[in-house]
């Protein structure tokens, strides 16, 4: 059996845009490898689902969702608790985490540039913003 089947178009600026199912190892650290079915658009990585049930949607650093196959996980790709960026909400616990975001309903707009948690837990405060 092939290690992987590969099915696209070599672009005109010498970029390939297509699809690769099987065995995959990429050559650069941003890229996801493993066993899946991994999508190029232009050269870029836009998409993977891998059989360990995790995958991603979207490219690096530009709106990126990545899923967690053994949690009910769904982050951007800019997510980092360290760096206060990006957003991540957990269907098995009911919680969604932000960083530097903003909240309108109507007229009403809300910026923060630090922190929401929001919690279906009701042991927790149900809402939550603050550093």
């Amino acid at each position: 059996m092939a290690p992987r089947l590969v099915a696209g178009k070599k672009n005109s600026n010498n970029t390939f845009s297509g699809v690769v199912l099987g065995d995959w190892e990429a050559t650069n650290s941003d890229l996801h490898s493993g066993t899946g079915l991994f999508g190029y658009y232009e050269g870029e990585q836009s998409y993977g689902f891998r059989d360990d049930g995790t995958a991603f949607i979207g490219k690096t650093g530009v709106g990126r969702i990545e899923f967690d196959g053994n949690q009910g996980i769904i982050e951007s790709s800019a997510y980092d608790d360290d760096t206060k960026q990006g957003m991540s909400i957990n269907l098995t616990e009911g919680t969604i985490n932000a960083h530097q975001f903003t909240l309108s309903a109507g007229d009403n707009v809300f910026n923060a540039t630090e922190y929401i948690r929001l919690t279906t837990d009701v042991n927790d405060y149900p809402l939550t913003i603050g550093k």
